[in-house]
């Protein structure tokens, strides 16, 4: 029966739909699936279906990965809602199962789960005129059902979001819009667009370029938007905006410590890299804290996303690791020894005295604490903190000032 459904699965994943450069359904090439019960560091693939009157087919799929030995964890571990990019399915979870092992085993791994739905091409959208209410099934009935059938989730400190392409834009809303819920959330290449309202939108926009063409001829854009690209209804479109919920929530996003990752390559066919860096600069100037990075060379699709998937991921668990068991602070108080080589350092390395004391590693965590100790507090009343920084650096805003 599993094996008849991973064939299933196969078929799907090389239907045209899939391949459209629209609509990237993985950040990872696609997989053979005929060794996935042979290893027994593999996690289990669970594929199943959840009713709910909250989409029009009153059903929708899912599928979830289970770590390896699943079955000796009692306590509650984190859940990792993973978004699939457009034109996929909850198959694109399945698909990259290889990368998965990798970061299980990987020295920050905690174990966890992963969830995904079939959330067709409709961007995990409530839509305007509420006849497909993707986010409210994700947040009211999909999250809850998987956080209590798998004993997982349930609480911020253990609820994770990432995506790909439509999924990232996804992850971002939902992060955004309840940053209380989700401790992080990680997208790549991210399809948001480079405009606050509807009326800045151009012809760099996907759905304006594309409006016209067969690769969007399934999209009810009035029943989505409330209009055409880019004629959207203007309350509709800023309610879901992610560079919108990022102005307007900064507060709440910040006062809960949501951590953020965006990505995404400077040759982007879609152009999704204007709308990252729309978003990095909004976070940047509201002070909120994240990594991004703009991979130089890297399109939509290609070669790059296999390590850019890789990195988003480690990224994740990195900071699950750091979430759920959170380091002692004392970890890195210099001992004694050590104590006395950062004094040496500071006070006598110059004029050439002889090295006392343990020497700490200069790739060590440690090696932080030390150069904060050589730094006095008025020099650090003048520097203030990293995210202060000027409203403007010479002619070009740097901060808000807020």
């Amino acid at each position: 029966m599993f094996m008849r459904s991973i064939s299933k699965i196969a078929s799907r994943a090389f239907s045209p739909i899939s391949t459209n450069p629209l609509f990237i359904s993985s950040a990872v090439q696609l997989r053979r699936f005929s060794n996935l019960t042979e290893n027994p560091k593999q996690p289990d693939v669970i594929l199943d279906t959840l009713p709910t009157e909250l989409v029009p087919h009153k059903t929708v799929d899912y599928s979830v990965i289970l770590p390896p030995n699943y079955s000796e964890i009692r306590d509650t571990i984190p859940l990792v809602l993973y978004l699939h990019g457009g034109g996929g399915s909850r198959d694109e979870l399945v698909q990259a199962v290889d990368l998965l092992s990798d970061v299980y085993q990987g020295e920050d791994a905690v174990p966890h789960i992963y969830a995904s739905i079939s959330g067709n091409s409709d961007m995990y959208l409530d839509f305007f005129d509420k006849s497909t209410m993707w986010e409210t099934f994700l947040m009211k009935e999909f999250l809850p059902f998987i956080c209590d059938k798998y004993n997982c989730g349930g609480e911020r400190k253990l609820q994770y979001v990432l995506g790909t392409s439509m999924g990232g834009a996804g992850s971002l809303r939902l992060a955004f819009r309840y940053p209380e819920q989700f401790a992080a959330v990680a997208a790549c290449e991210p399809a948001i667009d480079a405009a606050l309202k509807p009326s800045e939108l151009d012809e760099r926009n996907m759905f304006i370029a594309f409006q016209n063409s067969e690769t969007l001829s399934h999209m009810n854009f009035d029943s989505m938007f409330g209009g055409i690209p880019p004629k959207y209804n203007d309350r509709y479109y800023k309610q879901n905006n992610q560079c919108t919920l990022a102005n307007d929530n900064a507060k709440a996003i910040i006062d809960a410590g949501l951590k953020i990752y965006i990505e995404c390559g400077d040759q982007d066919s879609l152009m999704l890299h204007d709308g990252t860096e729309l978003l990095h600069r909004i976070l940047w100037n509201q002070k909120i804290e994240h990594e991004y990075h703009s991979f130089h060379g890297a399109d939509h699709v290609g070669s790059s996303l296999l390590p850019r998937s890789k990195q988003q991921h480690g990224w994740l668990v990195k900071i699950m690791k750091e979430t759920v068991n959170p380091p002692d602070p004392a970890a890195n108080d210099p001992t004694e020894e050590e104590m006395k080589w950062i004094e040496w350092l500071i006070n006598d390395a110059a004029s050439g005295k002889e090295m006392v004391g343990t020497p700490i590693d200069m790739f060590s965590d440690k090696m932080i604490t030390a150069m904060q100790l050589g730094v006095s507090d008025e020099v650090k009343q003048c520097l203030g903190k990293p995210t202060d920084g000027p409203s403007h650096i010479g002619e070009y805003k740097w901060r808000s000032g807020k």
